[in-house]
């Protein structure tokens, strides 16, 4: 009897010391697991950051491209307007409007140009 309570001391301090180890590698998981945890919310509010930022680079790059457009459009009218008084000047003709394919519907509340129009100050 005495050499069974000798092996069931051994084996409850063997096993007392596995679970003092299991309890030991439990806290470095612990450890582990609530610094991955500030790693990930860190990573989250950098992307949250970085979303916030392309889509303010977006919305810059396409008010940046209606800007330009809009400045196209504006040099292209001139352009139009002073190649359609250079024309009448030289004591040519026009000939009929015709509307490029690929251009955007023109505005029905603007007035086409007439000749008289032409006068702008462009060629004066």
């Amino acid at each position: 009897m005495r050499i069974s309570v000798m092996e069931l001391r051994g084996g409850q301090a063997f096993w007392q010391s596995q679970v003092d180890e299991l309890r030991a590698c439990l806290r470095e998981l612990l450890k582990e697991h609530a610094e991955l945890v500030q790693i990930i919310a860190q990573q989250q509010h950098i992307l949250k950051d970085c979303k916030e930022v392309i889509r303010a680079i977006l919305e810059q790059m396409q008010e940046d491209q209606r800007d330009f457009r809009s400045a196209l459009n504006i040099l292209l009218e001139e352009l139009h307007q002073t190649v359609r008084c250079l024309v009448l000047k030289s004591g040519g003709t026009l000939p009929k409007p015709v509307r490029h394919p690929e251009a955007p519907p023109a505005d029905p509340g603007l007035k086409p140009a007439d000749s008289a129009s032409l006068g702008n100050g462009l060629l004066s």
